[in-house]
């Protein structure tokens, strides 16, 4: 009995033993596990470390980059000459210069003090493109409806005396068009609620019937349309 006790007991040492002993493998294990894993992350970093060193120095001692651009016929801009080649050059018009359009100075002058003292408010007369057409635009007011309007208007460059353009009914306030044409020009003619002609120097005046009312007849200031070559009524570009 002592001796299978004897026995028995050991066995039992022998279990702990080897467990003691397993135990501090399996604490060595990790250690080293440890340290080398410690060591492999402090080689890394300093690798790394090395490496961004070894980029600065190299990113200093080289030269700057120098970049070269042209310019093609066609006006687009490439990093290599061979990039222009094949592209057909566009054709540049030579400049054409204008002739100098010498205007005739004209001594007649417009009246300007018609309106004052009477019952018409207020008379524009502007360049405008009327139709697809050189011409302009009449605005009239006044503060007393007359019986009728009368446009009229003179060629002064030829001293001629003043025709009538159109007679309008009663009205106070109006918008009208006249056109700038050639006499053969047929569509542009009848642009406009009349026209003038083209290469002319015009005057314009309104007559404003007022005869049933208070026994007058008011006449506008005269106001000048520029028909030649170069004035403000015609140098303007208008589609037609």
């Amino acid at each position: 009995m002592e001796y299978d006790f004897i026995k028995k007991e050991r066995k039992h040492n022998t279990l702990v033993f080897s467990i003691f002993l397993l135990v501090i493998l399996v604490i060595i294990l990790v250690y080293t596990l440890v340290s080398l894993n410690i060591k492999y992350n402090d080689t890394v970093a300093a690798l790394n470390q090395r490496i961004q060193v070894l980029e600065q120095q190299t990113a200093s001692q080289l030269p700057e980059k120098t970049i070269v651009e042209y310019v093609c016929v066609d006006g687009r801009t490439v990093t290599s000459a061979d990039q222009c080649v094949n592209i057909v050059p566009q054709t540049i018009p030579p400049k054409i210069e204008e002739p100098e359009v010498n205007i005739p100075e004209i001594t007649i002058k417009p009246i300007l003090t018609n309106e004052a003292g009477t019952r018409t408010t207020n008379v524009s007369i502007n360049p405008a493109c009327i139709n697809g057409y050189n011409g302009g635009t009449i605005y009239y007011d006044t503060n007393l409806k007359p019986l009728n309007v009368t446009l009229q208007f003179r060629d002064v460059s030829a001293n001629a005396d003043y025709k009538i353009a159109k007679v309008y009914s009663s009205e106070t306030q109006k918008y009208r068009y006249f056109s700038i044409c050639d006499d053969n020009d047929l569509k542009c003619l009848h642009a406009g609620d009349f026209y003038l002609k083209k290469g002319d120097y015009h005057f314009i005046r309104l007559v404003l019937n007022h005869e049933s009312t208070v026994g007058k007849i008011d006449y506008s200031n005269e106001y000048i349309v520029d028909a030649r070559p170069g004035s403000r009524y015609t140098s303007t570009v208008c589609r037609n």
